[in-house]
C-alpha cells in the first residue's frame, strides 16, 4: 500500500515535491528500522574475524570427538596450551625526509633534515625506556638509513632488512586520483598490493604460546606500507589508506 501525503506538498508549494511525497511506501511497523544521521544507508563491509591472523587457538586444537568428560577436558587442556601468554607490540616508523628528486634509490637517500629527524626518533626511543627486541627495516635505502641512525641509540637491538615492507602501491584509492611521480599501473597494484599484504601477515599478528615475554619491536618503512597495514589490522577498508595525512618520521 501507498500513503497519499498530499497535505505536505500543498504546503511546500511545488509540483516536485508533491511528486515526492505522493509515493512514500508504508511500511510494516515490524519492517520499520530508525532512520538517523549516516546510519540510515550504512552497510558494513567487513566482519570481525576472530581467526584473522589464522592463529585463533579454537582454529588450532582438534576440536571434541564427543562430550564425555574426558574428551572436553582435553580438548580444554590443549586449547589452553594453545592460547598467547604474552602480548606483540608493534612500533610503525615511517623514514625520515629523502631526496624526492632522486631517479634511483640511492640517490633518495635522506636529507640533512631527515638524518636529524631519524636521530630525534631514535633518541625518543631510547628515552622512552621500553625494552625493545628488535628492529625490522625496508630495504630501500631512506628507511635503512633512517633504521641505522635508530640503531646508533639502541645498538644492543638486532637489525633485520625485509623487502615485503618496500614502498609500493597497495590498492588503488578510492575515489580514484593519481598525482606527479605516483601513477601506479594495474600491474602495479596487483604485484606489490600482494606483497605488502605479505609484510601484514608477517609481522602482524598474535603471540606463539610458547613467546615468554611481551616483545616490542620496531619497523621502520613507508608511508603507503604504514596506512594499508593501519587500515588493514583496524578493519577499515584498505581502499581508504591514501586518504590518511602524511607525515613526517
Amino acid at each position: 500500500m501507498f500513503a497519499r501525503i498530499l497535505a505536505g506538498a500543498g504546503l511546500l508549494g511545488g509540483g516536485c515535491c508533491a511528486a515526492t511525497f505522493a509515493s512514500v511506501r508504508e511500511e510494516p511497523k515490524e519492517n520499520r528500522s530508525p532512520y538517523r544521521s549516516w546510519s540510515t544507508v550504512y552497510q558494513r563491509s567487513t566482519y570481525w574475524d576472530s581467526n584473522w591472523d589464522r592463529r585463533d587457538p579454537m582454529f588450532c586444537v582438534k576440536p571434541p570427538e564427543d562430550d564425555s568428560p574426558a574428551e572436553m577436558l582435553r580438548f580444554e587442556e590443549e586449547l589452553n596450551k594453545a592460547k598467547p601468554k604474552r602480548n606483540r607490540y608493534l612500533y610503525l616508523v615511517r623514514h625520515g625526509q629523502f631526496n624526492v628528486k632522486g631517479t634511483t634509490d640511492k640517490e633518495c637517500a635522506l636529507t640533512e633534515l631527515g638524518r636529524k629527524q631519524a636521530d630525534m626518533t631514535g633518541e625518543r626511543l631510547k628515552q622512552m625506556g621500553i625494552p625493545f627486541t628488535r628492529i625490522i627495516h625496508s630495504t630501500m635505502c631512506r628507511a635503512t638509513e633512517t633504521a641505522e641512525i635508530i640503531h646508533q641509540h639502541l645498538p644492543s637491538l638486532s637489525k633485520e632488512p625485509c623487502e615485503l615492507i618496500c614502498e609500493g602501491a597497495p590498492v588503488p584509492p578510492e575515489p580514484p586520483f593519481r598525482y606527479t611521480g605516483w601513477n601506479p599501473s594495474d600491474r602495479n597494484f596487483f604485484v606489490e598490493g600482494a606483497r605488502i599484504e605479505a609484510g601484514f601477515r608477517k609481522y602482524f599478528h598474535r603471540a606463539l604460546p610458547t613467546q615468554k615475554d611481551d616483545s616490542h619491536e620496531i619497523i621502520v618503512c613507508h608511508t603507503n606500507v604504514i596506512r594499508y597495514w593501519v587500515c588493514r589490522y583496524s578493519y577499515a577498508s584498505p581502499d581508504l589508506s591514501e586518504r590518511i595525512p602524511d607525515c613526517d618520521v
